[in-house]
This record gives C-alpha cells, structure tokens and sequence, in this order.
C-alpha cells in the first residue's frame, strides 16, 4: 500500500497592499492602535508575539553599518536572532521607547494577552476589508514572504533573522509568489 503525503496547506500571510491597508487605517493610540503597530513591527522584524512582549531598549543597538539592529535570544529555541531594523519598523519603535515604565514595565510594547492581540487583529482586518485568517503568528509568515522572499533576501538570512537553524522550517514561512516568480523571471 503507498502512503499518500497529506496535502499541504497554504499558509496564510498579508501582501504588501494590504500591510499598506492596515498602516493607513485610522485607530485611537490605544487599544487597536496599539495592536496595529505591534503586529505592524512583527511584519517588519519578524519577531514572535512572545519575543515582542519580551523586547527591551537592551535589545536594541547600532550595528557596525550604522543601522540599528534587534538581538535576540528567540524565547521558543533560544537561538541568537539579530534583525536590522528597517524603516518602517523604526518608526512604530520611535513611538514606543520612551514610555513610562509604568505602561510598558520596561518593555518596549504594553503587556497584552495573546488572545486579547489575536481579537484585536480579526476586527482590524475587519475593519480594512481583509478576508483571511489572521493571528500573531502571521506576521512571521508576511515577514518571510512579502517582507524578505519578494525583495530578494536569500532564505538563509531571513532564516538567520528568525532564528532558525534548519531551513526546512524557514521554508515553512518563506512562500514563493507569483509576484516573486514573475521578478525572477524577468531579471532571467
């Protein structure tokens, strides 16, 4: 008898017009607001819900290029994870690392449940008209998709930035698009 493989599911991320929806999405500073720029930052970063909870001004520093850089130690393998900070991600960082400790007890980002994040993220897309599955954990997958495979960042670095030592796991996240094929194509 011959094992069938089971049929892979399609693993869930935003695309660039629609990381574009939510950032022009007007929200109150808290709440939703608040959520936005969080999920927002992990799109760009990469970071796990836990490792966003966890980020302090410790983790953040200037590279030798100049740039700054998040370091890591990733809370679920423990693995080192440095993550140049892009633009777009030090912008939602500029707003949030001068809290009063009281707010954000010495992290960079207010504590939220991961429930409370989840709910809050389901009536965001909502509100921008964005029918998919949504939870914390699809801004790694829009990380390694929309943010690094369709700019041309090779799967070992994006696998370096999220703290993976196998590829086969980055693969998991790193999808490839008909947007991507159709560049790659092109520059062939």
């Amino acid at each position: 008898k011959i094992k069938e493989k089971p049929i892979e599911k399609e693993k869930v991320y935003l695309t660039k017009e629609e990381i574009e929806k939510i950032e022009s999405l007007i929200l109150p500073k808290d709440g939703l607001g608040v959520t936005r720029d969080m999920f927002l930052f992990c799109c760009y970063t990469g970071l796990s819900f836990c490792d966003l909870i966890d980020l302090s001004q410790s983790n953040i520093s200037l590279g030798m290029d100049g740039r700054k850089k998040i370091h890591i130690k990733r809370n679920k393998s423990h693995i080192d994870s440095i993550i140049p900070v892009l633009n777009q991600a030090e912008q939602i960082l500029s707003q949030y690392v001068n809290l009063p400790s009281e707010y954000n007890s010495g992290h960079i980002f207010p504590s939220i449940t991961n429930q409370c994040y989840n709910r809050n993220l389901k009536n965001i897309l909502g509100k921008c008209k964005i029918n998919k599955p949504i939870s914390s954990h699809k801004a790694r997958h829009t990380f390694a998709t929309t943010i690094c495979a369709n700019n041309g960042v090779p799967i070992d670095t994006t696998a370096k930035m999220m703290g993976h030592t196998d590829l086969k796991t980055t693969k998991i996240y790193y999808q490839t698009t008909f947007e991507r094929m159709s560049r790659d194509i092109d520059e062939l």
